[in-house]
């Protein structure tokens, strides 16, 4: 990250913030009654903006929509309002007879890849608006990152029809294999002669994306299996896809090395190294940066058990102000695949 550094033509920095309101009982605002967190995507690219600027603007529509309750999802057409409003009764009724009075809407969002030819976001969003437990849902959002575009199935393959009979073989292939596994919870609601009907109902955007081990199909929860089970992840091995799923989508052989270094910042010449951006969390604390000096590929970074920086060529600005999570705040210089820095403030560095 000299100053004479060139961004690579796919190269892009994402930073995802946390925003966060907290309400608090209406007699005598004491007690907490609603946790209503989110988090906010930003994309920059120094050489391909408009692509970056697309997938923000996408990223943006769909936090709008989650926190207005206009989502066509069932997560999404709550709605902050209505939110408050289930907080409210759920407090009038602890008060009365006992329980849980806090209630929470929480999204996180995670970077699952980012190279030159699709970003993935996992949006994760959990539900406690009273009673015995929560609820939750995942949804993957995948970008074309030449142009922006949000992708559909039929995006990835020139025979979606076919491309859709294959996916759901293999699923009902992996079902019948691990008959007396995995599966044997997951699709406790749903009988096998309804398998190939259940299944093609999965190949909806959203509920599904290719990663290094294959391309996944999941579920919603209770729509296979019961909530004890969760969400059924199917994952189809690419090479039983070849011909099917397009390479462009299909993880590629990477070649080259890296070395590792941890650094204080103090130690880093001034003016050697471009800070894109920068988060302070807390007061004090120590700085400290992680280089990485070659080609790197798949990094994560675990701090105390918890992943600071993960995602196939993710570049990722991450902060987290609470929200019953660590403060992880990162920095993830330019790219993956070339010379990377993490930068770190606060406690626990």
């Amino acid at each position: 990250l000299q100053e004479e550094y060139e961004w690579p033509t796919h190269g892009l920095l994402i930073h995802i913030d946390r925003s966060q309101k907290e309400v608090y009982d209406p007699a005598r605002g004491r007690e907490k009654i609603l946790t209503f967190a989110w988090d906010n995507v930003r994309v920059d690219s120094e050489n391909n903006p408009e692509a970056a600027a697309a997938i923000t603007e996408e990223m943006a529509a769909r936090q709008d929509a989650w926190y207005t309750g206009a989502g066509e999802s069932e997560t999404d057409n709550y709605g902050y309002n209505a939110i408050l409003a289930a907080a409210e009764d759920n407090y009038t009724i602890v008060a009365e007879y006992g329980g849980i009075a806090e209630c929470s809407a929480t999204r996180y969002i995670t970077v699952l890849q980012a190279d030159e030819d699709i970003c993935i976001f996992m949006v994760n969003t959990y539900y406690y608006l009273g009673g015995v437990h929560g609820s939750y849902d995942s949804e993957a959002v995948c970008f074309d990152a030449k142009t922006g575009k949000l992708l559909s199935l039929e995006d990835l393959t020139e025979d979606p029809e076919t491309a859709k009979e294959k996916l759901v073989s293999e699923m009902l292939r992996l079902a019948e294999e691990n008959a007396d596994g995995y599966y044997t919870d997951a699709l406790l609601l749903t009988e096998p002669d309804h398998y190939e009907e259940a299944f093609h109902a999965l190949l909806r955007d959203g509920s599904w994306y290719p990663d290094m081990d294959g391309f996944h199909v999941f579920s919603k929860l209770y729509e296979l299996g019961p909530y004890a089970v969760g969400i059924a992840d199917f994952c189809i091995p690419w090479n039983k896809l070849q011909g099917v799923i397009d390479n462009r989508w299909q993880p590629k052989p990477a070649e080259g090395s890296a070395t590792v270094q941890i650094m204080e910042l103090e130690e880093i010449p001034e003016g050697s190294m471009e800070i894109a951006d920068r988060v302070v969390i807390g007061d004090g604390g120590e700085s400290s940066l992680i280089l990485f000096n070659g080609e790197a590929r798949d990094v994560s970074v675990w701090v105390s058990g918890r992943p600071l920086l993960s995602g196939r060529g993710a570049l990722l600005l991450r902060t987290d102000p609470g929200c019953g999570t660590p403060n992880f705040p990162a920095y993830a210089g330019r790219s993956a695949e070339h010379d990377a820095a993490i930068q770190r403030y606060g406690r626990g560095t």
